[in-house]
């Protein structure tokens, strides 16, 4: 079967090619030209790049590798830090903070602000692995004590569609409906 990062690949470059921007798959981490080599080799065709001029991104299914900077590689991997950049730069976002076993207050406070539906992602991890969707506060609480040592985002759970969004050098490149 074709998996989601392939589907995306395809789909990002497609769309890429019909926007006048260059995409190419790469068959290891040293076509990529990235500083860590430490990247596992992928099967192919999941890892690609997308450039526009003078700008180019590489990906390992939908993310970015060592190429972008090490602020941009923090940023996007930790839900908490994303959370923080878009809400900084005036994008709205669902009420939502982060708990771990230890410290579950903000589940308290977004149950004191009379949300009762609640959504539970590790703070680092992607593909909605690990997710805990539409849950009762008393759920939420329950799932991150089981996870002892790892920090979860809690947010209010928003019912409608999901979208993953690709941009690169500031331009839009795809968007698409995620099941």
């Amino acid at each position: 079967g074709v998996s989601i990062d392939m589907a995306s690949a395809f789909m990002l470059t497609l769309t890429s090619a019909s926007l006048g921007l260059k995409s190419e798959f790469l068959r290891a981490p040293s076509d990529s030209a990235t500083t860590d080599k430490s990247t596992p080799k992928p099967q192919f065709p999941v890892m690609f790049r997308v450039s526009s001029g003078q700008h180019s991104d590489v990906f390992l299914g939908s993310t970015p590798v060592s190429v972008v900077s090490e602020k941009v590689q923090q940023t996007t991997l930790s839900k908490i830090h994303t959370r923080r950049a878009l809400t900084a730069a005036g994008v709205p976002m669902s009420i939502g903070a982060l708990a771990w076993d230890e410290n579950t207050a903000a589940i308290d406070a977004i149950e004191k602000a009379g949300v009762t539906r609640l959504i539970v992602k590790p703070n680092k991890g992607s593909r909605g692995l690990g997710i805990l969707c539409d849950a009762s506060p008393d759920a939420a609480r329950a799932f991150i004590r089981k996870h002892p040592g790892q920090a979860f985002v809690v947010e209010q759970f928003v019912d409608g569609d999901e979208y993953r969004i690709y941009v690169t050098g500031g331009v839009f490149v795809d968007c698409y409906a995620r099941q």
